[in-house]
């Protein structure tokens, strides 16, 4: 299913029911089930009143109600109608009462459900894509799709489309019984009512269509900012710039609140409005009744009670109606944001199987690969032929920006070449054997991500508790020379590192990203610029040790320090966009 760039109310609210399992679409439908009843009970309630009222000012007028009549010869009830009539409209209120309650209960109750399975989809979609897709999209814009747009369809969306079939119902059932009690008036009411929404409607449309543009855009840009902010707070601190940050905030929050204010000035206040033209209108009639000899007022009392009842319970539905349209035209954008992550990403599940399995025993061979991440020419990397033996150190060499991530990352598979192909001993890497191929990788990246957690913790990344090998633990440790600065905490391996390890120095967050990589079993070793903050002694410890301790793995190092090449056995350059074998003494 392929998104418009915007797309319509409709669209996106086929696209939820679509969404929904069979069993949601069940609950849907039971409940609409009971929006007709509650919507009956309505039609009830205002019929009601037409015979309660004239009891009150002449009994004579209900010997025109033939249907109560027959109910109450059928009971045999001989006392007074008043009482009557009064117990049977005060149950029917009640009645009706407990099952608008109950509708809505269960009407939030399936919205936040659906919701909170919605924004966990989300979120398993933004984390099941390809890294290419990470490439392009910043990351707020998820984050802000999970946290504050899935809002919007939970409550404006899901909650609204209920709303929207309740409030038709009861519409259609309030109506019906003005209709039965007063064809003329009924229908003038109702084409007034609608024909002013109608307009008011038409008046916003445009305003509310800017409005829903605006709150997408600032949502995401709101979360970049604080993202930006707080993950830049030593720099910040250095340079003096919070006044810059904090402007930048308060520009995007005050037009985010802006909107959201106007949107709320759109949708309440017409309802004021509205009313007051009834209410003059009403009077106005009542008037006119009054003041004609000919009619008697009395006659008309019944009557009017019931239309009043009746206008009551009307406009409140016609607003609903109206508050929903305006809430769902105001958060269009931001529900599409979030279906966009949903729908466009195919066979998420089935992507993450292990269709097939990939042995390395003998080589990784690259086969006229060329690769960029437009898809087009020129390419990022081209015409790369190479062979990595297993059980081998490899060195990567080559300038800042020259592609040598870019090819780690080939190899790992996170990116597929526009053309030529990858082989594995004598298989080919293809999209069903990836998992097991990169099963068999281990990664430290240039960037160690640590979470706020304990060294255990960020050391078995990704294991509950339970399930943490605590020999492969304390051994990843010791390949990765942290064990002494470890100890020195207070809580040693129990002990927090802060966000993003603050806590901690640069060279020690790297050491414990290698313990990390290390702590998980690995055919290929890859280090991405893994130990630049070490020094040169500590550096050649560590790998030292990683290349003791794991004889048969294959050793991929790269790196700035050309010292470091001296213990590889094969060296790549990477230069021009294209990589080739060199010798040490080339280099």
């Amino acid at each position: 299913m392929k998104f418009l760039m915007r797309s319509s109310i409709l669209f996106n609210i086929k696209t939820l029911w679509n969404l929904a399992n069979f069993k949601r679409k069940i609950y849907f439908l039971s409940l609409t089930c009971l929006m007709i009843l509650s919507a009956f009970f309505e039609l009830i309630t205002v019929i009601t009143v037409m015979p309660f009222i004239a009891s009150l000012t002449q009994s004579d007028l209900l010997i025109d109600y033939k249907i109560l009549n027959s109910y109450i010869e059928f009971i045999g009830y001989d006392g007074d109608v008043l009482y009557l009539l009064a117990i049977l409209l005060i149950s029917i209120i009640i009645l009706s009462a407990v099952l608008r309650i109950l509708t809505l209960y269960l009407s939030i109750k399936f919205a936040v459900s659906y919701g909170i399975e919605l924004s966990n989809n989300t979120y398993k979609s933004a984390l099941l894509r390809d890294y290419i897709y990470h490439t392009k999209v910043n990351s707020s814009e998820i984050i802000s799709a999970i946290i504050d747009k899935v809002d919007a369809i939970i409550f404006h969306f899901i909650q609204g489309t209920l709303n929207l079939i309740t409030a038709s119902f009861m519409l259609s059932g309030i109506l019906l019984a003005l209709i039965i009690v007063d064809f003329k008036i009924a229908i003038f009411s109702g084409i007034i009512l609608l024909g002013l929404y109608l307009l008011v409607t038409i008046l916003v449309n445009s305003a509310l269509k800017k409005t829903s543009q605006i709150i997408a855009f600032q949502q995401s840009n709101i979360i970049k900012n604080l993202n930006e902010g707080l993950n830049s707070i030593r720099d910040i601190i250095l340079d003096n710039k919070q006044t810059f940050y904090v402007n930048q905030f308060s520009k995007q929050n005050t037009s985010l609140r802006n909107v959201v204010g106007l949107q709320n000035l759109f949708h309440s206040a017409p309802r004021y409005l509205i009313e007051a033209i009834l209410l003059c209108t009403a009077i106005s009639f009542v008037i006119l009744i009054f003041n004609n000899n000919e009619v008697k007022l009395l006659d008309f009392l019944p009557a009017i009670g019931a239309l009043v009842l009746g206008a009551q319970k009307l406009i409140p539905n016609i607003q609903m109606v109206y508050q929903t349209w305006v809430k769902m035209k105001g958060n269009n954008d931001s529900c599409t944001d979030v279906l966009k992550i949903l729908i466009e990403t195919p066979n998420l599940e089935q992507n993450q199987l292990c269709k097939s399995t990939i042995d390395f025993k003998q080589t990784i061979k690259f086969h006229n690969v060329n690769f960029s991440y437009s898809g087009e020419i020129p390419y990022d990397l081209f015409d790369i032929n190479l062979c990595i033996s297993k059980g081998s150190i490899i060195g990567i060499y080559g300038k800042t920006g020259s592609g040598k991530s870019t090819f780690l990352d080939l190899l790992m598979g996170l990116l597929k070449p526009v053309s030529g192909k990858i082989y594995v001993d004598t298989k080919e890497l293809t999209a069903d054997n990836l998992i097991d191929w990169q099963s068999k990788i281990s990664h430290v990246p240039q960037s160690i991500y640590l979470v706020d957690e304990t060294f255990q913790s960020n050391i078995a990344f990704g294991e509950n508790k339970e399930s943490i090998d605590y020999k492969k633990l304390d051994k990843a440790v010791s390949i990765a020379d942290a064990k002494k600065f470890i100890e020195t905490k207070e809580k040693g391996l129990l002990s927090n590192i802060g966000e993003k390890g603050i806590q901690i120095s640069g060279g020690q967050r790297q050491r414990i990203g290698i313990a990390r990589s290390i702590y998980r079993s690995f055919d290929i070793l890859i280090l991405d610029e893994a130990t630049n903050a070490l020094d040169e002694e500590t550096e050649g410890k560590v790998i030292n040790s990683i290349i003791k301790n794991n004889k048969h793995a294959t050793i991929i190092l790269l790196t700035h320090r050309t010292s470091s090449l001296k213990i590889c056995d094969t060296i790549f350059c990477v230069n021009n966009n294209t990589i080739n074998e060199v010798k040490y003494s080339e280099i």
